[in-house]
């Protein structure tokens, strides 16, 4: 007879795949969610089928792998797994950071991903002001600028009265220079996803 003193499950492995801007890639994003959102256990999200992760994707993930975390759960990213631009670009964005990597964020043409627990006006609008809406990114006037901002601060906390997390609301985004496009993504897990293009 033998007993056991300690017992391990193997983590919960995910293959991630290519998310942009369809449907079918928001149906994942919110299925994944919905199914573990309560996952209290090892996950490691793997990359060996993703050849681009898009801005919202990022947004969304983040509210995920905050709230496994949250859970009394452990979340791990097979960097080995990834291909070099979404290495580049998770990097650039400050994901890997976020799931507490060290890698910093670095300034491109990513808006770097945020936490917003609760309506802090100074710090969403400093994060519109300094990431979102760059000075040399856009040649609009002052007025202008104060109106995209004060647009965009309605959505924000349109998104914390009717989400139905309570951890929160995620931020990304991305400037796309060959489609002319500046996109800004606000993500709760596991339903609240709104898109700003500009």
């Amino acid at each position: 007879m033998s007993i056991s003193l300690f017992s391990f499950n193997s983590p919960k492995k995910i293959s991630m795949p290519t998310l942009n801007d369809h449907r079918s890639d928001f149906h994942y994003l919110f299925s994944l969610s919905e199914k573990y959102r309560d996952f209290s256990g090892h996950i490691v999200f793997t990359f060996d089928h993703c050849s681009f992760i898009r801005h919202n994707a990022v947004a969304i993930l983040g509210g995920l792998v905050t709230h496994i975390k949250r859970n009394g759960g452990r979340v791990e990213l097979n960097i080995p797994s990834m291909q070099e631009n979404v290495h580049a670009n998770l990097a650039q964005n400050g994901f890997l950071s976020f799931c507490g990597y060290d890698e910093p964020k670095w300034q491109g043409n990513a808006i770097s991903i945020q936490h917003f627990e609760g309506t802090n006006q100074d710090a969403i609008i400093h994060y519109l002001n300094e990431e979102w809406l760059r000075r040399s990114w856009l040649s609009i006037s002052p007025r202008l600028l104060d109106e995209i901002v004060g647009a965009v601060w309605e959505i924000f906390t349109n998104a914390f009265e009717h989400s139905e997390t309570p951890h929160g609301i995620f931020a990304c985004g991305q400037k796309y220079p060959s489609l002319n496009e500046l996109n800004l993504t606000l993500g709760g897990c596991p339903r609240t996803t709104l898109t700003q293009k500009s």
